[in-house]
């Protein structure tokens, strides 16, 4: 009878053994999968945070089931050896709720003990994430200042540059203006000037032609100066004609080049326009607005009521996640541009921006009763107390 005690004893010795053997693998295998989500969560949000401690928590669950059913075998043992002694039955009975006692005391203080190693090293996890996170915070905020100078000083930069070439165009017609205008002006006062010379010797030959014939050809003198006087109407005419042609084409010319000038400047003003329009969407991008979310906290009784202002385009970039009394609040936004020089250079943009605001919330909430609405503006998100 006493072998079949050894025995049993023995074999419940092993079994506990197999299962310290197990519980230290399960220890092990925690401990690597921990390894593996601190090297995630660099990656990763706060919500897998949750589900890692769902995980742990439904390891350490049956690892008290597989411990439990240990009992229950060595308890289906004992009542088993009883069928061999009656007298031996209360003694290894008595041995067997001992050590039951032992054990179970044995596996509740490494359950509370690896049930605490696994909160600190959470919040340990915790704390290089939040440091991580304000870092990145932080760099984010110097990325965007240094973003929003040089966006000033291209801006800046383009419209010096159109204005100059503006002006410069003005001033380049002006000139060229100023300079025909000065050349025909030039032209015509040459052409007055030799037709007036032009007239003034013809007079004189004929003064001294009509002297000389006025006293024996009086009619024919008459008759010629008739005829002289409509040569002269007619050379008139002539020159009257071929200057109103000049002026005419003169005229055309100007129109032409005022019409020039007025396509120039408008092409300038829609490109500055659109330019400076161009800028205006981009300053009223949320991608540049946003400095802080600042969501509000309602309390209720038997839930918490977080509500953030977001633009309606922006709302799908919202997130937020539970930890057990904070609230996680990401808002992701990625903004490309492209613009070209006037050299024909196209520069392109590509930034991706993160803001994380965390509520505390005083409570420990249920993750999975999380709900979301959008109405007017504003995200709301109503989670339940645990």
């Amino acid at each position: 009878m006493s072998s079949a005690v050894r025995d049993t004893e023995r074999l419940a010795q092993r079994q506990i053994e197999v299962v310290q053997r197990r519980k230290d693998r399960e220890v092990a295998r925690l401990e690597d999968g921990h390894k593996a989500i601190k090297n995630e969560l660099k990656k990763t949000h706060d919500a897998e945070l949750v589900e890692v401690k769902h995980e742990n928590q439904v390891r350490i669950n049956e690892e008290a089931n597989r411990k439990e059913r240990v009992l229950e075998e060595m308890r289906s043992h004992l009542q088993h050896t009883k069928s061999y002694t009656d007298k031996e039955l209360k003694e290894l009975k008595t041995t067997s709720i001992k050590e039951k006692n032992l054990t179970e005391q044995k596996l509740s203080a490494d359950r509370e003990r690896l049930k605490g190693e696994n909160e600190l090293y959470l919040e340990d996890l915790n704390y290089r994430f939040n440091n991580a996170s304000q870092k990145i915070s932080r760099n984010g905020a110097e990325q965007l200042r240094e973003a929003r100078e040089n966006m000033h000083r291209v801006r800046n930069n383009e419209e010096s540059f159109h204005q100059q070439k503006l002006q410069a165009g003005a001033t380049e017609f002006n000139t060229r203006f100023t300079h025909q205008t000065r050349t025909n002006q030039k032209m015509k006062d040459d052409l007055d000037n030799k037709f007036k010379k032009d007239r003034q010797s013809t007079n004189l030959r004929q003064q001294t032609e009509m002297n000389k014939l006025v006293t024996g050809h009086t009619d024919h003198v008459e008759k010629r100066d008739g005829e002289y006087r409509k040569g002269l109407k007619e050379q008139d005419l002539f020159f009257e004609k071929k200057f109103a042609v000049q002026l005419a084409q003169h005229h055309k010319g100007f129109q032409d080049l005022e019409a020039k000038n007025k396509k120039v400047v408008e092409d300038l003003k829609t490109s500055l326009t659109k330019e400076l329009s161009k800028a205006a969407v981009r300053n009223d991008d949320p991608f540049y607005k946003f400095e802080a979310l600042n969501p509000s906290l309602i309390q209720h009784p038997k839930h918490v009521e977080i509500r953030v202002a977001v633009p309606d385009h922006a709302k799908q970039d919202l997130q937020l996640t539970v930890n057990g009394k904070e609230a996680v609040v990401l808002f992701n936004r990625r903004y490309a541009d492209a613009s070209r020089t006037p050299d024909g250079t196209i520069n392109k943009i590509n930034k991706i921006e993160t803001f994380t605001t965390r509520v505390q919330t005083g409570s420990i909430l249920d993750a999975r009763s999380l709900k979301s609405s959008y109405e007017d503006g504003v995200m709301t998100y109503l989670i339940n107390k645990a």
